[in-house]
């Protein structure tokens, strides 16, 4: 199944979809205008506004958030799933301040529709956040200059897939598909799990095409999870697996 709809970005007129098994529940997929002031309180980014009389705010343009409905362990759970594209260079003062505002939004989504619903549901946050996470240092030992990835984990409880790719040199999700960039392999997508779902993990890996594969179709590579929906679960091989694959638990 695929869920679309169109809204206004900055740059162009996007489209965002789901492809899914589980058709979700109630309106499918849908789109918050919510926004956040930027610099957010606290912010490390090093951008300061542009005069005192000039308020800035930002939304994420590009984004969805939907509820699906599966058994886990033998009980009907509601998840939320939240898909984001957050601005683009990691190390740009302004742009690293907005990004903190989008996570400011995403994070008051989350905990709106997610960790504080009636009952409160597992959560899956997901997609191109453009920036670093600390705890988790990526291929090149990037830092973040903002606080994005702690306001969507250490602030809110969840828990970052990358942690289970052990090997340092298989983190990245990122590599300039032009040899001359000087800006080096990086995890700038991530995958970010409420504790049940965390704790089902059975294997997180990133999906890179062989020497043969043809062309790139992106210079972002698939970060992939895999979860025991059940009691137990038969480990099957994956073919092109890069990561690690998570012991049984």
């Amino acid at each position: 199944m695929i869920s679309k709809f169109r809204q206004n970005g900055h740059i162009c007129v996007c489209r965002v979809g789901l492809l899914s098994r589980i058709t979700p529940v109630g309106e499918g997929l849908k789109f918050s205008k919510a926004r956040a002031r930027y610099p957010t309180t606290g912010s490390e980014c090093g951008w300061y506004g542009q005069g005192a009389s000039r308020v800035l705010s930002s939304g994420v343009s590009k984004h969805y958030f939907a509820v699906i409905r599966l058994a886990l362990g033998g009980l009907q759970k509601e998840i939320l799933i939240v898909g984001a594209h957050l601005k683009a260079k990691p190390n740009h003062p302004r742009s690293c301040s907005q990004r903190e505002a989008q996570a400011e939004v995403l994070a008051k989504l989350v905990t709106e529709h997610g960790l504080r619903h009636q009952p409160p549901r597992e959560v899956i946050l997901m997609g191109d956040l453009n920036d670093f996470d600390m705890n988790i240092r990526d291929t090149s030992n990037n830092k973040p200059n903002s606080r994005v990835l702690r306001m969507l984990t250490d602030d809110l409880g969840l828990k970052n897939a990358l942690t289970k790719i052990w090997d340092q040199s298989q983190r990245y999700t990122w590599k300039s598909r032009d040899p001359r960039s000087a800006f080096p392999p990086s995890a700038l997508d991530h995958i970010l799990l409420s504790p049940g779902l965390f704790e089902r993990l059975d294997a997180v890996w990133v999906q890179r095409p062989g020497n043969n594969a043809g062309v790139r179709a992106s210079d972002h590579f698939p970060l992939v999870v895999r979860f025991r929906l059940g009691a137990s679960t038969v480990k099957k091989d994956i073919p092109g697996l890069v990561g690690y694959d998570v012991q049984e638990l």
